[in-house]
């Protein structure tokens, strides 16, 4: 017989696995103009990823603390996966931000969205839920190395607007 904690367990992995992969391969494209150039585009579909990754993280506040433990858990796990493949894409393709054109093939933009995405969405977790995302974070060595890698990455070029990286530093940084 299966536990009632396995069972929610798994049913939560599997519909964040669920939201994850239907968030990362869906493209908005409205209000996009076929004149802007890509690395505009770029931009505008970040800002609205991260209006939606906001509201997800808020919604995971909703949840008892059980649930919201095993959430941010199974969600930090994927943030590092993804962040740790997108880096080694980067890093074979060649991409040094701030000294690289924007990227024109869609696997080096894929892993470029990745990092800014991810590193973004974790910084949302500390802030709105520090009580679970700070622990994580300082019980995993890789993780640590991972988002101050991350954070120096999107601090060199101007994909963050100042007050947006301040802001997103400061909060890391505790």
């Amino acid at each position: 017989m299966l536990c009632p904690h396995k069972i929610l367990s798994t049913y939560l992995s599997l519909w964040l696995w669920i939201v994850y992969c239907f968030a990362e391969h869906q493209s908005p494209q409205h209000n996009l103009e076929p004149s802007q150039n890509p690395e505009e585009i770029f931009m505008r579909l970040f800002s609205q990823r991260r209006t939606e990754q906001i509201n997800a993280v808020k919604g995971i506040l909703r949840y008892d603390e059980k649930k919201r433990e095993i959430m941010v858990n199974t969600v930090t796990q994927k943030i590092f996966e993804v962040i740790k493949s997108s880096r080694a894409i980067l890093e074979g393709a060649g991409y040094v931000p701030g000294m690289s054109k924007f990227p024109e093939d869609e696997k080096t933009r894929d892993a470029l969205s990745n990092i800014l995405e991810n590193t973004s969405l974790f910084g949302d977790m500390v802030l709105y839920i520090p009580d679970i995302a700070s622990p994580i974070l300082s019980a995993h060595n890789e993780y640590n190395v991972l988002l101050k890698w991350s954070l120096l990455f999107i601090n060199q070029p101007n994909y963050w607007t100042r007050r947006q990286l301040s802001k997103c530093l400061w909060y890391l940084k505790s």
